[in-house]
């Protein structure tokens, strides 16, 4: 059992939550979040905690040529934020960069 499976069973056994998951992002990692700290954040799943906010999802036109050969296209989104409603349902966790990879 790795070390990740090891947390995650003990996550699942200890609240009750079979649907307990843990998610890499790169955004945490200390070389991309700019605080030379790996960034880790345990919260509850719950539209009652936090919400992100998507007001327009990604879309594409439809395919189409001017001159019946090249095929033109755009696509478009907006990326809303974060809103928290339960601050205290949120804990952060920063530590030194890891030279393991699990």
């Amino acid at each position: 059992m790795s070390l990740l499976e090891l947390l995650e069973k003990n996550f699942k056994d200890s609240t009750g939550n079979q649907d307990f998951k843990i998610l890499w992002s790169p955004y945490c990692e200390a070389k991309l979040n700019g605080t030379g700290k790996d960034i880790y954040v345990l919260y509850r799943k719950d539209p009652d905690v936090m919400v992100l906010d998507i007001p327009v999802p990604y879309n594409t036109t439809a395919f189409n040529t001017i001159d019946n050969y090249t095929f033109y296209n755009v696509g478009y989104g907006q990326v809303g934020g974060v809103r928290v409603f339960r601050p205290q349902e949120i804990l952060y966790f920063s530590a030194p960069t890891s030279t393991k990879s699990y």
